[in-house]
This record gives C-alpha cells, structure tokens and sequence, in this order.
C-alpha cells in the first residue's frame, strides 16, 4: 500500500467533502444540536445529569445521520464523471477505499467529540462512572466505523447517492431492529441469541455498560473489514 497516496487522497477527501462542502458543517451542527436536546430534555425529566440516555439513542441517531455523509463518496464521482479522473492516478483501489473511510470517520468522529462539554456538565452535576463514559465513547466511535463502512459500500454500487442513502438506511434498520427485544423475544431462545449476536447494538450496549468483551470487539472490526473489502471488490468489479 502506497502510504503517500493514501495520505493525499485522505486530505483530498477531507478537503472537498467536508470543510468547502455545507452538507459536512450541516451534519455537526445538527447531531450537535439534536445531542444537547435530547441531554437537556433528560436532565430536566428524570433531575438527573447522565449520559446514558443519550448513550442508548446513538444507534439509532447516527443511523440517519452517518448515510447522509457516505452517500457522495462514490456515488456522486460517478455521476459527475469525475470518477475517471481518479482512476487515472496512480493509486491502487485499496488507497481510495480507505482515504474516503478515513476521511469519513475522522470527521464523524470530530463532530461526536462535540458532546465533550455534555460530559463537563455532568462532572459538575452528578458523579459519573468515568470508566463506563470512556467504554461508552469506544464503542460510539466502532459503531460510527461500522456504519460508515456499510454505506460506503452501497455508496460503490450506484450512481444515484439518494439510492445509496436509502440502501444503507434500509440495511441499519433491519440490523438495529433484529437486536431489539421486542423482536427477539418473539423467537426462539436458540434462534434469538445467534440474531441477538449479530445486531451491531448487541454489542455496543456492552460498551455502553462500563465492558469491552473481546470478542465485541473482534465483531466489529470484522464489520469493518468485510464492507471495506467488499467495497475494494465492488470497484475491481468495473474491469469485468
């Protein structure tokens, strides 16, 4: 892997996706936004200072949110033709994938850290676990990886980014609500561990609970890997 390339393109992703494109500032102004609410509307309900409410609704905020941002990253190079353009670079499919996923999650994971003074105004107001706030924050940063990871492979398999959008979406859903337990209670106990475990909330609700199970942690990057592979291999598959 040619890590000079990898390096340019990355700042060339960031660059032109992100800080001269309003869709990146719109993403964290309004995670940022929707994130103090919903910590204000709990702090004023329960007269508790916690994060763990907003914790538990990251699966399912981030699901909508992180999409909207990978939807462009093949789709749209594909539709205004400047896909060709980087084809001719001399750079490999493996240095293209992962500059758009770095990219993707630096600024994911940049817009995320714009709750840190929710977590001073806890320290002030209440007395946290810090231990269970930092596993709760790795696992929000795997989740953020997983999520980016599946939508840039469906951002690769179309031209059109709002099909893309939609066929993430889609896919989340289905995985999000498998792991609930109102579905899961409605199967057997046998069949409902085996989908239980491969529920991306399944595992992140053990981060969320103060633990980092190994094999959680092998669950999600084995995530990862597969989309970006896939990804890699969805790319290769233009030649044929």
């Amino acid at each position: 892997m040619d890590k000079k390339s990898l390096l340019t393109l990355f700042k060339k992703e960031v660059y032109y996706n992100y800080l001269i494109s309003p869709l990146g500032y719109i993403f964290a102004a309004l995670f940022s936004v929707i994130s103090i609410w919903l910590f204000i509307q709990d702090l004023f309900l329960i007269n508790q200072a916690s994060l763990s409410p907003l914790f538990s609704l990251f699966p399912f905020l981030l699901l909508f949110f992180l999409p909207a941002i990978t939807m462009n990253l093949f789709a749209e190079e594909k539709k205004s033709k400047t896909w060709e353009i980087l084809l001719t670079l001399p750079t490999g499919e493996k240095e293209i994938v992962l500059s758009k996923f770095l990219s993707a999650l630096v600024f994911a994971i940049f817009s995320m850290l714009m709750t840190i003074p929710l977590v001073v105004v806890v320290g002030i107001l209440g007395t946290p676990d810090w231990g269970t706030i930092i596993s709760s924050y790795l696992g929000v940063i795997l989740l953020i990886a997983c999520y980016i990871s599946l939508g840039i492979f469906f951002s690769s398999l179309t031209k059109n980014p709002i099909v893309s959008f939609l066929g993430s979406i889609s896919f989340l859903l289905v995985n999000f609500f498998l792991g609930q337990e109102n579905t899961l209670s409605r199967l057997p106990v046998f069949l409902a561990k085996i989908i239980s475990y491969l529920g991306l909330t399944f595992h992140y609700n053990s981060f969320t609970q103060g633990r980092i199970p190994i094999y959680s942690l092998v669950f999600f990057v084995s995530w990862i890997f597969i989309f970006l592979w896939l990804t890699i291999v969805s790319l290769k598959s233009r030649d044929y």
